[in-house]
Formats: structure tokens, C-alpha cells, sequence
């Protein structure tokens, strides 16, 4: 949620009441001030609980075009509750302009208290890719990407780094 309508990415476009533009982009949204380091009132994702919770013991296998996360989230406080973990994908470098992350799955768990839960999520191939204009198709760079766990765009608590070479999918 923005600090203010003027801290919003489609501001400087509304000059005219009938006319409306759409030149934000891929930067819409929680991409729009997580690329730029905008600050806001509540992270994208961000959720309100009475419980606390930590991530830890995150394992990464890869299989053919799939990567496998597992990991747990324990809740450290005297009541239940639900958490949704957030996966993003974090392209490091490459040629064509992308976001800083991308929410790419996400998982809800409910979790006792003063327990933990284990909590598995698996991207395919497609979970890298992005829409070629040039090829009018989905597309898959070669290079290493970040993927980021976390309770809110903001709020990455494990991560793992993969890198794709000549198409293959590969641990960092």
C-alpha cells in the first residue's frame, strides 16, 4: 500500500479525466516499489497475525525442469495461525529489463502453537520466464536467479540461488 497517491507509479500519467494511459509497464504494483525501493505502508503480501513465525531449514533439489523447495515454518507464540510463504524469483543481471522479484507460488499453512510445519512448493521451467515481445512467446534466459521465501515482497527470510545454463535447470 503507497504512502501517497504521488508515491504511485501511474501518477504522472493522469493529466486528463478522459483519457486514461497505462505506461507503468511491468512495474505494477509491488514491482513498482520493490524495483525502485519505494517505501510503503504495508509490503506487498504483508499479513496481520497474533502468532510469530520463523522459516528455517530450507533444502533445494533440482529434478529435470523442476526445482523443489522444502522448508519450515515454525510459530514461536502461545496461539495458532496461518501463514502464507511467498516465493519470488529474483533474476541476477541479463539483458532485458524485468522486476526485481516476481511472486511466482505461494503456500498456506496453518501452524500450533509452539510448533512447526513443513512446507513444500515446486517451480517449474516457467517460474523463469518471461514474455518476448521480440519472439511473441515465453522465454527462458541462461544466467542465476535468487529464489526468495518470505512472509511479504519485503520480508525474505530464506533463499536459494539456481542458475540455468543452455536451458538446464542447476543449483548455485
Amino acid at each position: 500500500m503507497p504512502l501517497s497517491l504521488e508515491s504511485t507509479p501511474a501518477y504522472g500519467s493522469y493529466c486528463d479525466a478522459l483519457v486514461a494511459r497505462y505506461e507503468e509497464g511491468l512495474d505494477v504494483g509491488y514491482r513498482y516499489y520493490d524495483t525502485y525501493n519505494i517505501p510503503v505502508a504495508f509490503p506487498f503480501g504483508h499479513g496481520l497475525s497474533y502468532a510469530r513465525f520463523v522459516y528455517s531449514g530450507l533444502a533445494a533439489s533440482v529434478d529435470g525442469d523442476s526445482l523443489t523447495l522444502q522448508f519450515a515454518i515454525g510459530n514461536e507464540s502461545d496461539v495458532g495461525g496461518k501463514e502464507i510463504a511467498q516465493i519470488y524469483v529474483r533474476p541476477l543481471g541479463g539483458f532485458v529489463y524485468r522486476p526485481e522479484k516476481e511472486l511466482k507460488a505461494y503456500e498456506k499453512v496453518f501452524v500450533n502453537a509452539h510448533e512447526s510445519a513443513s512446507v513444500y512448493v515446486r517451480l517449474d521451467r516457467s517460474a523463469f520466464s518471461y514474455w518476448s515481445t521480440a519472439t511473441d512467446g515465453w522465454k527462458v534466459d541462461d544466467g542465476v536467479y535468487e529464489v526468495c521465501i518470505g512472509a511479504s515482497s519485503r520480508d525474505i527470510r530464506l533463499s536459494v540461488k539456481v542458475t540455468i545454463r543452455e536451458g538446464k535447470l542447476a543449483l548455485a
